[in-house]
């Protein structure tokens, strides 16, 4: 069963506004952000700007099972039109959904996000730092070692706690490169990043 609803939401600039050119239709492709029992958030980037309002061509489907909403695109950010947050409200805690968004004739790969626990349900995270990034140099194996063994625990949210680069501003490939390598947790579980100084450019 599919049912289709219309949700307001607020668009804010996610830290991650550097694009990673996965293909014609995603600049870059859903990942999640501010879980909570009952919502979630999730951004994306798309390549062009086409009528985004056409809900045949853009929406979010999600759900459990067989039980699908569609949502249409919310109104892109003010500065980037290309960029987009939906936070998802009404959710059940403690929860797993299917998702995956539609950019043009190209939807993103099947996907799946988890609601945060209530009360005193337990829970599990990943906390690591201090990976400092530095493109194609010796050194950047490491994070994806780490990348990998999170996914293989498979923890509810991930925190960094800082210093994913080597220096303060980092040049874009690196940024690139990074959000690449982030992204593949970040399309099931969310990732925060603690601001300090070479966190974020």
């Amino acid at each position: 069963m599919k049912k289709l609803i219309a949700i307001t939401s607020t668009i804010i600039l996610v830290a991650a506004t550097y694009g990673v050119s996965f293909s014609e239709a995603f600049r870059k492709y859903p990942y999640l952000q501010n879980v909570k029992p009952s919502e979630i958030t999730i951004c994306w980037k798309i390549e062009n700007t086409g009528d985004t309002t056409d809900q045949e061509n853009y929406r979010i489907e999600y759900g459990i099972e067989e039980d699908i909403t569609i949502v249409p695109y919310p109104s892109p950010h003010p500065d980037d039109s290309r960029l987009f947050q939906l936070t998802l409200t009404g959710l059940q805690p403690a929860t797993c959904y299917s998702y995956k968004v539609r950019s043009g004739t190209e939807w993103s790969n099947d996907s799946t996000f988890c609601t945060a626990v209530e009360g005193n349900q337990p829970f599990s995270f990943t906390a690591y730092a201090d990976t400092q990034d530095r493109g194609d140099q010796p050194g950047n194996e490491n994070h994806q070692a780490v990348v990998t063994l999170v996914n293989s625990f498979s923890p509810d949210f991930i925190i960094h706690a800082g210093d994913v680069f080597d220096r303060s501003s980092p040049p874009k490939h690196v940024i690139n490169e990074t959000f690449s390598r982030l992204f593949q947790i970040a399309r099931k579980k969310p990732v925060f990043l603690v601001p300090c100084a070479f966190s974020m450019p």
